[in-house]
């Protein structure tokens, strides 16, 4: 009986590391590929989506302590020093309402495109 349970035990751990390093490999693997020739444009899909989740009342605009991503030059800012991308791939931003998805890979890409305003 003790080995079988010692058995039932083994199992589970490996299957809960197996978990673990998934889990953490897939966040960590979020970045986009960003592999297809289609520019992302701040002007058409990157403001739109930071008007809809960031620049909110009482979030990055009207000279907001982390950022006010109204004004172009504070936004690239945050994306020269990583600042941006670190806090929307770990999931920190933006805090109330995530991004979905589709938002998200195209912020990653406009900042991997190198973020211009285009």
């Amino acid at each position: 009986k003790h080995m079988r349970t010692f058995r039932i035990l083994f199992i589970l751990t490996i299957v809960g590391g197996f978990v673990a390093t998934v889990s953490i490999s897939c966040k960590e693997d979020r970045d986009p590929e960003c592999m297809s020739t289609t520019v992302v444009s701040y002007s058409n899909e990157v403001k739109g989506i930071l008007e809809a989740s960031c620049n909110t009342s009482g979030c990055h605009r009207d000279d907001f302590a982390a950022g006010d991503f109204t004004d172009f030059n504070e936004l690239q800012s945050k994306v020269g020093n990583g600042s941006l991308k670190d806090r929307l791939v770990d999931g920190t931003m933006p805090p109330a309402t995530p991004l979905s998805e589709q938002d998200l890979q195209k912020l990653l890409c406009w900042i991997d495109q190198g973020a211009e305003n285009n």
